[in-house]
């Protein structure tokens, strides 16, 4: 960081203060930046940073597909005949279609 900010009064044009780089480094927002970031290791915390969040993002993922599961079966929307004790449904072609279409076993 390098330089000098320089803070101006707009409506006055008047100097009310400046700041060096070295200072701008320093303070509490900075440090929690910091901390947030990088977990004040320097490369190994925002190592650090970047695993947790990539393992934080797989349970969140994993989590929304058992609950979606979870839900799907608890409306019985999810393979039915598996509760229900019945074969699945068989593929069937009608005559002169050449499509597949599912019946239920009879």
């Amino acid at each position: 960081m390098r330089g000098v900010e320089v803070f101006v009064d707009p409506a006055t044009g008047a100097i009310l203060g400046t700041r060096t780089g070295a200072e701008r480094g320093r303070g509490v927002i900075r440090s929690l930046h910091i901390l947030h970031t990088r977990l004040m290791l320097g490369p190994a915390g925002s190592f650090l940073v970047i695993w947790a969040n990539l393992a934080a993002f797989l349970l969140v993922l994993g989590g929304m597909h058992f609950f979606n599961m979870h839900m799907l079966h608890k409306l019985g929307r999810r393979r039915p005949w598996v509760s229900a004790g019945s074969p699945p449904p068989r593929p069937v072609s009608p005559p002169g279609l050449g499509q597949t279409v599912l019946r239920g076993a009879a």
